[in-house]
């Protein structure tokens, strides 16, 4: 077997037993199970020593007197005629050694001076002399001239009894199994919930979990989906809300930037025009983020050579910056969205040179295959991002430096709107970062 298949066994095996050690079913059927047998042993226990007790007060004395019974109908010295009429009115055997003589009831003649006897004295002084042969029960009396050998009647075969503890482990089984299924029935809802919330998870509020019964986790299934019902409709309003304040504003910026148009040339003029510019890209990718964050978003997609998009952004916006395209392989056509991918790459190309200091080396641009994936990467030689950051930045309006100064990023939106895009076309955007190092951003896609 190959190290590889090995892992893999391993893997599933290793999953297999997650899956078991994490479902609620199993657990409590394996607490009800040592339950069960504590409550078994415990029975087993007191019965035991109950039972015990009542044999030594109640019943001893009666097998005592039942052997006393036996041995008087005998009589002494044994009476051979006597034994075998008792052999036939009772399901007993009896063997007499007397004077050297032998007599027994046992069609299999038994060596009983073989046999280890264990002694034990009666209430009345006598004394029996005990064993076990063949699964028989044997006492065994003593008399001056005699040895008596009282055989109790065999016990049940070892095939039977094999039989009975089959039946009783099938039947175990049988119970265990039925217990097990409807503890998965009790707690059904338990995997629609868990499907629901990973729904949740994932921006899908439309998923609605089936109400299956009308106990406990009926209702609360039933309240779970009133409660992703509410969030819907918030999320729903407030992305209501922002597209309409993104709209609202267009007009005002528009008049603005008229009116610096009019001014004369001066540091004012420059300022107050970038601003506005600024301005209007917020607007412009905050707009463009809620469409792609919707349901019903759509791509303009067409068969693009991602190379091809990669120099024509450098080249359009970036020309003064010596970034340097680093690319592998020939062919990069894949069906995008031409605009959006620009878009993109605009963002992460502009957020590694603001991350780039003076003294280093402009940023990198690089498009490589993988087995199932084409990869841009952007590449800068900045400071760095600390490990607890890295997760967040593709949320909105997310800045690590939380004092927001231009100096030190944008409003929070560039990343999270690359996000979207590389979702939108089935993609990934990855971000992996080292203090003192550099940044490089993935744009990873499924070829």
């Amino acid at each position: 077997m190959s190290l590889a298949s090995s892992k893999s066994g391993d893997s599933v095996s290793n999953s297999v037993w997650d899956r078991l050690t994490r479902s609620l079913s199993l657990r409590l059927l394996i607490v009800f199970a040592l339950f069960t047998v504590a409550i078994l042993f415990t029975l087993k226990f007191a019965l035991g020593f109950a039972l015990d007790s009542q044999f030594k007060e109640n019943i001893r004395p009666h097998v005592g007197q039942y052997l006393s019974y036996l041995r008087k109908e005998i009589g002494d010295p044994p009476s051979i005629e006597s034994a075998r009429q008792l052999t036939e009115r009772l399901p007993i055997d009896i063997a007499i050694v007397s004077n050297g003589e032998k007599w027994s009831s046992l069609d299999t003649p038994i060596q009983f001076d073989s046999l280890d006897f264990h002694r034990h004295k009666r209430r009345n002084g006598q004394s029996v002399e005990m064993t076990r042969h063949q699964n028989r029960f044997i006492l065994k009396t003593t008399g001056p001239d005699h040895h008596l050998y009282l055989l109790m009647p065999e016990r049940p075969r070892s095939i039977d009894s094999l039989g009975v503890v089959v039946a009783t482990v099938s039947l175990i089984v049988i119970l265990v199994y039925l217990c097990y299924r409807t503890i998965r029935w009790l707690f059904s809802p338990v995997s629609d919930i868990q499907t629901g919330v990973a729904n949740y998870s994932q921006g899908n509020f439309d998923h609605h979990i089936p109400v299956r019964r009308t106990d406990d986790l009926g209702v609360l299934v039933e309240r779970i989906n009133t409660m992703a019902n509410d969030i819907k409709h918030m999320l729903d309003a407030k992305r209501q809300l922002m597209l309409g304040v993104s709209h609202e504003l267009r007009s005002p910026i528009t008049r603005a930037k008229v009116n610096v148009a009019l001014l004369p040339e001066s540091s004012y003029k420059d300022a107050l025009d970038n601003d506005l510019m600024e301005m209007e890209t917020m607007i412009s990718e905050l707009l463009e983020s809620e469409r792609l964050n919707t349901s019903h978003r759509s791509l303009d997609l067409a068969m693009c050579d991602l190379s091809l998009l990669a120099e024509e952004v450098i080249r359009e916006s970036f020309s003064a910056a010596n970034i340097l395209l680093d690319k592998s392989i020939d062919s990069t056509v894949l069906d995008l969205d031409s605009k959006r991918i620009k878009l993109l790459l605009r963002n992460l190309i502009a957020n590694a040179l603001r991350y780039t200091p003076d003294d280093q080396s402009a940023p990198v641009v690089r498009i490589f295959r993988k087995p199932h994936n084409l990869i841009l990467s952007v590449i800068d030689r900045g400071a760095g991002i600390a490990p607890e950051h890295i997760e967040h930045l593709a949320e909105p309006f997310y800045r690590v430096d939380s004092a927001r100064a231009r100096q030190t990023g944008g409003y929070g939106l560039g990343l999270y709107l690359c996000h979207l895009i590389a979702e939108a076309h089935g993609g990934e955007l990855r971000i992996e970062s080292e203090q003192g190092v550099g940044t490089t951003v993935s744009l990873i896609l499924t070829v």
